[in-house]
């Protein structure tokens, strides 16, 4: 289950005669392909992704394996491909080829495109392949908001959402900030909905347009 170092191949004799023994270093990556595959993400982010011109590496693919990056070895972009390398490319559910075309710049690219117009249904179809794939109770829905501060004036921070002074959960009240609000399951702690608002919304201001989001996408009012 070590990934920090390549294959090693070894010498040996057995009753036909001497062999190599070779050994190959997956980690936990198997075990995270298969939830990733019963969620279907790789396919979810074929479909809302912009493709651009193509290569080795779709966007979703891409994206695939930096959630297996964050899930063990979480770090800077420029790391990746050093990190990728000891790893079985099979592990990943890559090529050789495939594998050899991680770096930052694929990454930030496919990073891009998740943050196009495009993309916005991503987490609407991965929240309700959640909900299908393990059955998860629905009845009851916690949200909770946060502040993300950010240092610096962003005068042009004009359209919605903007960055603004506001009630600051870091208590930094000089510093301007969004909120951001997200839904998840009581059942499983599985997250269901994400939004993100200007700085100086107040909770009370999003509780409307969120249960509405939430009623689309339980298609129902039955829940709290």
């Amino acid at each position: 289950m070590d990934t920090s170092q390549g294959p090693i191949s070894s010498r040996c004799n057995t009753s036909s005669g001497p062999a190599t023994v070779r050994t190959h270093f997956l980690g936990p990556h198997p075990l995270i392909h298969y939830y990733l595959g019963r969620l279907n993400v790789e396919g979810i982010l074929r479909g809302q992704l912009p493709q651009g011109k193509g290569g080795i590496l779709t966007h979703g693919e891409a994206i695939c394996v930096l959630i297996h990056n964050i899930l063990t070895s979480p770090g800077p972009l420029y790391r990746l491909e050093n990190w990728a390398q000891p790893i079985e490319a099979e592990a990943l559910c890559l090529s050789e080829e495939q594998k050899e075309a991680v770096n930052d710049d694929r990454m930030a690219r496919a990073l891009d495109a998740l943050a196009s117009p495009r993309a916005r249904g991503i987490w609407f179809r991965l929240a309700l392949r959640a909900i299908k794939q393990w059955e998860l109770s629905t009845q009851r829905v916690h949200f909770d908001t946060t502040s993300v501060t950010f240092f610096g004036e962003y005068r042009n921070s004009v359209e919605e959402p903007r960055m603004a002074h506001g009630h600051n959960k870091d208590h930094r009240p000089d510093l301007k900030q969004l909120v951001f609000g997200l839904n998840i399951t009581s059942d499983g702690a599985a997250p269901l909905l994400h939004n993100v608002a200007s700085g100086n919304r107040t909770d009370d201001t999003l509780h409307r347009g969120n249960f509405d989001r939430l009623r689309k996408l339980l298609d129902g009012v039955d829940f709290i």
